[in-house]
């Protein structure tokens, strides 16, 4: 199969795209276990329509709902008597990205399997 000019650098732009989104779900696998919340959401694009987090006990759709997952269910994460002895640990597996033909738009998913360990707080 022959390609044009125009077609290789389609094609170019698409694995570029492609290396970035698995960049950002490295620093987002990084931010999160790092405790680093606001700079979890800063890897969300805000301004795109259908934006979500999606975690084992909820969905958070919207801007708004990203920033209650990150900041208001994972904040109890920063209470220092929380942190000590805390133990967060979560990979990327299974990524699937789709970048589409146009280089516009893109789907990805991950599996994230971890664990989360902390003290009990409340003896």
């Amino acid at each position: 199969m022959s390609l044009n000019l125009d077609q290789l650098e389609a094609e170019v732009a698409r694995l570029e795209a492609e290396i970035a989104i698995k960049n950002s779900m490295g620093y987002y696998s990084f931010h999160h276990v790092a405790n680093m919340q606001q700079e979890t959401i800063e890897l969300f694009a805000p301004e795109v329509q259908g934006i979500r987090s999606t975690m084992m006990w909820g969905v958070y759709d919207g801007p708004e709902g990203v920033w209650e997952n990150f900041m208001v269910r994972h904040m109890d994460y920063h209470e220092p008597e929380r942190c000590m002895g805390l133990i967060l640990y979560h990979v990327m597996t299974s990524g699937i990205i789709e970048v589409a033909g146009d280089g516009q738009t893109a789907r990805a998913t991950w599996l994230s399997p971890g664990m989360s360990i902390w003290p009990d707080v409340n003896r």
